[in-house]
């Protein structure tokens, strides 16, 4: 029977009505802080939450209700279509727009009838949150630059305006900023360290000493080890930090894909959080540890009873870490995965899960205590599961251009990746930048490139924000373009997945070698070159020649298709075999001591 659940458009906002029920899914494990599936009680607790927040929505209370929707929300892993809803509805009038926009999208999952309905409110929000954005970038980059020129050196007005330059791309403007501080770094003032954060900073600088002497300010670490408890042959208890964000996060999709392939008779798998995951990302036999709300001592306290044996952090400094749990020993080890290619500076580190690719020797000490050197890759994904084909026509886009893609987050567009996409462009006549950004960064870019010589009509915008879209997208473009010094590794493995190729060379640190790495895992040595000029000339050679550009579209997509970079179950066996032998050492009373895991 088809759900006459509808979203009526009137003189009114938005009305909601459904007839379907809460969905109640099997009780969580009765532990403090721990989060599971949604018990009876808690559907019971949703459904007096919700009526009450349905109140205060009727009654014009948007904000309390508002509030008591994202309280019961938080509280509950599946929640229903009407609860998503009217959460969208006040979201919508309260222009929190991105996150209607993910509401509406989360319920044209449960609703597939409703789905075009609901996709098509969930793109009006997007478009609205970045048209409210835009405004408010302008805002907060005109504000941050009359804070740094009208008063004394004042490190958040600082920041503020960097982190304003780079959402904005102002590409002359950035350039000068960034060769300011690194005059000051290089007179080693350390005080220009906290003027970015260290994803940041990576962007634009990759200098691998200057790089490692950022840290964010936090105290000391705390012990630097804590005793093996855990008799040889027992289950190992295994925790990974989970990065916040939506479903389709690349470095969330991957942490969840890890954490649900392991042996459980061998390992026991816990998720560390902020937002408890949702239904349909905790596998049955997972739980997680939500810190949402804690203070720093309780989460300790509940981290350390949970007696992890292998501590996982894919994040560190990141966006979404918590560096000020990991300056702390939580369990007697601790391992950094390069889900976020910056130093462990500060952090509890014990082994560092890299490659001889990105991590050579002399790096070795900026990233922790020991190196496990993973075989093939250390970086993998799950192959997405592509929906129907598109064709260029669907979107507007020319047949008879080269189509550069470039769908990178707009804060790793550094002046250097700017150039290089120019030079690529006043070589290429017939070619065209496909490129990821908002509003303002859009008129930004477009003015800068045009001061360079570039026309704005061979500029093409869009924001295929999902995972899924964007390896969707990519199949339609001709060649990848990366950005420099900080690679977006997880765009590479999207486009090899669509069978781009992504030219690459080699920088001075971790997070500019990255793409080089996934390229050689997948034997296409052949789209790394030693340095900027010959990149420059890869891309220009691929976009005049059709039939070699072809030719390897075809060669990457089968090998990507058979590659160690979406064999996750062998990653996995990996994997597996570096934490039972670090477990031995530390079993033993060994220190962590650099290691290669053999290939399988």
């Amino acid at each position: 029977m088809t759900c006459p659940c509808i979203i009526q458009k009137t003189g009114r906002p938005f009305v909601v009505r459904c007839c379907k029920p809460e969905r109640k899914t099997s009780p969580a494990p009765d532990q403090r802080y721990i989060a599971g599936r949604s018990t009876g009680a808690t559907a019971d607790a949703m459904s007096d939450n919700l009526a009450a927040a349905l109140a205060l929505y009727a009654s014009g209370n948007l904000a309390d209700a508002y509030a008591a929707l994202k309280s019961a929300l938080a509280k509950d892993p599946a929640p229903g279509p009407k609860a998503l809803l009217v959460m969208a509805q006040c979201c919508a009038k309260l222009d929190h727009f991105t996150e209607a926009a993910g509401l509406y999208r989360q319920a044209a999952r449960i609703l597939p009838d409703q789905a075009l309905t609901l996709t098509t409110l969930a793109d009006k929000m997007e478009r609205s949150g970045i048209e409210k954005a835009s405004a408010l970038e302008i805002q907060r980059l005109e504000t941050s630059r009359r804070a740094i020129r009208s008063g004394p050196f004042d490190v958040q007005s600082w920041r503020t305006y960097r982190t304003a330059l780079r959402q904005t791309l102002n590409i002359d403007e950035m350039r000068m900023s960034d060769q300011a501080v690194r005059d000051r770094l290089n007179r080693q003032e350390e005080t220009y360290y906290s003027l970015d954060s260290q994803t940041a900073h990576l962007s634009w600088c990759d200098d691998e000493t200057l790089n490692s002497r950022w840290n964010n300010g936090l105290p000391a670490p705390g012990p630097a080890s804590r005793d093996w408890r855990k008799p040889a042959g027992e289950t190992l208890k295994l925790a990974y930090l989970l990065a916040d964000g939506p479903s389709d996060d690349p470095l969330r999709r991957l942490t969840l894909s890890l954490a649900a392939r392991h042996d459980r008779a061998a390992f026991e798998v816990l998720l560390i959080c902020n937002e408890p995951p949702g239904q349909n990302e905790l596998d049955a036999e997972m739980t997680a540890l939500n810190l949402k709300d804690l203070c720093e001592d309780t989460a300790l306290t509940a981290l350390r009873a949970a007696d992890i044996d292998i501590l996982i952090d894919p994040i560190g400094h990141g966006d979404g870490g918590r560096p000020d749990l990991l300056r702390h020993r939580i369990a007697p080890l601790h391992l950094a995965m390069a889900g976020h290619p910056g130093a462990r500076t500060g952090l509890i580190c014990d082994y560092m899960l890299a490659n001889n690719a990105v991590l050579p020797k002399e790096d070795l000490r900026l990233h922790g205590r020991a190196i496990c050197h993973l075989p093939e890759t250390f970086l993998v994904s799950s192959p997405i599961q592509q929906p129907p084909s598109l064709s260029r026509q669907h979107l507007g886009l020319p047949e008879d251009r080269v189509i550069f893609a470039a769908f990178h987050p707009t804060e790793q567009i550094s002046p250097q990746t700017a150039d290089l996409w120019r030079d690529i462009l006043r070589q290429t006549e017939n070619s065209l930048l496909w490129i990821s950004c908002g509003n303002y960064a859009r008129n930004n870019f477009s003015a800068w490139m045009k001061r360079q010589g570039i026309a704005e009509n061979r500029l093409i915008f869009g924001n295929p924000a999902r995972s899924m879209e964007q390896v969707r997208w990519m199949t339609l473009a001709d060649i990848a373009i990366d950005c420099f010094p900080y690679n977006d590794g997880f765009s590479t493995l999207a486009a090899v997945q669509a069978g781009l190729p992504v030219p690459t060379f080699s920088g001075g640190n971790f997070a500019s070698r990255v793409t080089a790495s996934l390229l050689q895992a997948c034997g296409l040595e052949k789209l790394i070159v030693r340095d900027a000029d010959a990149y420059v000339t890869l891309c220009i050679d691929l976009a005049r020649d059709k039939s070699a550009r072809e030719a390897l579209k075809q060669t990457i997509r089968t090998q990507g298709a058979r590659s160690p970079l979406f064999d996750v179950n062998r990653f996995i066996h990996h994997l597996e075999t570096a934490y039972h032998t670090m477990a031995a050492r530390a079993a033993t009373g060994l220190e962590p001591q650099d290691f290669s895991v053999p290939v399988l």
